[in-house]
């Protein structure tokens, strides 16, 4: 068997905390696998069990170049990673990755692959169950994984089985699926014997195979790279499941949870309060705050509170799963003001134009010990670095600079330019020019000893 793992998404559902570069299968809030006073992340979680069962070596991970940074911070092992040149949804997502696998000689034609997500909470059995489904695989089928439902909820995709089937209720074929019911239709499903879908999808890539061609769309990993952009912007329940005729299930009783919103992931949380401030006369409410600014939470119930830079929330806990609906309405007003980097993270302090109608973009740099940015240049703006905290080696144009605390460095525009921290690094970074977004960067290289040599065989020339 071969595995997918789904790391996309835009985290809206857990705003402000989660964001497209920081979305909620690596906020750190659950209770480490291994370690129970370290918390960890559900993606990590998901992974470190997969490690456990021996499956990390079948795993490829989908994910989109916004993600890229954090999830080479989490994870320690080196797995093939398919990066999305663009979101397309889940069906874009798993069509590039099952091509990948084909081509890299790492799936069979007749081999299972399974679609895991990475924000949901299982034990092990849930992977036992997987593997056992994938050992009487039904070929040019599509197996899914059910589990019992406890409210009508619109957020699901549900799974009816054939009458016949509901007498042993394990496992059998599908008589319908419908994705995200309205709560009407729900109901009646549940009260029909219909179960969730837990999110595991498992197939074998001649589905997708088939489907590419209904769309016209390549054949080959590289050719749907370049035409990512014609794939349709569907999820692959919607596109796939809801579609197919000849679906199958088996039902499964162990330990499920969905952690995609405020509600569900604060019930697996053994603190209330993270960040500083306090709940006083409150009950089953929770505070998230990212701030150096206390938040006094009084008298309400069944509440999430949270604050980062990005924004603040108060929500009834009932009404979470509303979240995305209300960020989507403030577009480019929710865009991330904190972003983590594998190097460590920057955070916007403010944006104006000035008088001589320039941008002007304040940023504070966290750089973690030993690690370095990429050698790189801007064409449309200037930088202006003054170092607060911490020691490090600052390369501009290959000239070789201490940076040290109350040093300020200027770096026009089209000067090539690295910092590399000895020690935990803090920075002030001040742009100026007609446009100040992250696509302006042109990397030249991110590894620092070839950044050094670069500088050196520089200043060897100028003395010949």
């Amino acid at each position: 068997m071969k595995i997918i793992l789904l790391s996309g998404g835009s985290g809206k559902r857990l705003w402000p905390t989660s964001n497209k570069t920081r979305p909620k299968q690596f906020l750190k809030v659950l209770k480490g696998e291994f370690n129970e006073n370290k918390n960890i992340s559900s993606f990590e979680r998901i992974y470190y069990q997969l490690r456990k069962a021996n499956l990390e070596s079948s795993t490829v991970i989908a994910t989109n170049i916004n993600q890229l940074n954090i999830l080479k911070d989490q994870l320690n092992d080196i797995i093939p990673t398919v990066i999305e040149p663009e979101t397309r949804d889940t069906f874009g997502a798993v069509a590039l990755s099952v091509l990948y696998m084909l081509e890299n000689d790492s799936v069979t034609s007749e081999e299972p692959i399974c679609i895991f997500p990475v924000d949901i909470l299982v034990d092990h059995s849930f992977i036992e169950c997987i593997k056992n489904i994938c050992e009487k695989k039904r070929n040019s089928s599509i197996s899914l994984i059910g589990v019992n439902p406890t409210s009508p909820s619109e957020k699901y995709g549900y799974i009816l089985p054939l009458k016949n089937e509901l007498l042993n209720n394990e496992d059998g074929q599908v008589k319908l699926y419908v994705e995200k019911p309205t709560k009407l239709q729900a109901q009646t499903l549940i009260e029909n014997g219909a179960l969730w879908n837990s999110g595991v999808s498992i197939f074998t890539s001649e589905i997708i195979i088939t489907w590419l061609k209904n769309l016209n769309l390549p054949l080959t990993y590289n050719e749907l790279l370049t035409k990512y952009n014609e794939i349709p912007n569907i999820s692959f329940d919607y596109q796939v499941l809801a579609q197919t005729e000849q679906i199958f299930y088996t039902k499964y009783s162990g330990k499920w949870k969905d952690l995609g919103t405020w509600d569900s992931i604060t019930q697996e949380l053994n603190q209330n309060i993270i960040g500083k401030g306090t709940i006083q006369n409150s009950e089953n409410t929770h505070l998230f705050n990212e701030l150096e600014i206390p938040i006094i939470v009084q008298g309400i119930q069944n509440a999430v509170v949270s604050a980062s830079i990005n924004g603040i929330l108060v929500c009834s806990k009932d009404e979470a799963y509303l979240i995305k609906d209300a960020v989507d309405l403030y577009g480019d007003d929710c865009n991330d003001l904190f972003v983590e980097k594998n190097w460590g993270w920057y955070k916007i302090l403010d944006h104006s134009i000035n008088s001589a109608g320039q941008h002007i973009l304040t940023k504070k740099l966290h750089i973690k010990e030993n690690n370095n940015i990429s050698y790189q240049f801007h064409e449309h703006r200037d930088e202006t670095w003054t170092i607060i905290d911490g020691k490090g080696i600052l390369v501009i144009d290959n000239q070789i600079f201490d940076a040290v605390v109350g040093k300020t460095f200027h770096i026009p525009s089209g000067s090539k330019h690295s910092i590399k921290a000895l020690t935990s690094l803090e920075i002030i970074e001040i742009q100026s020019g007609s446009q100040t977004r992250e696509t302006d960067i042109i990397r030249i290289s991110n590894d620092w000893e070839e950044i050094i040599s670069l500088s050196l065989v520089q200043k060897l020339n100028l003395k010949v």
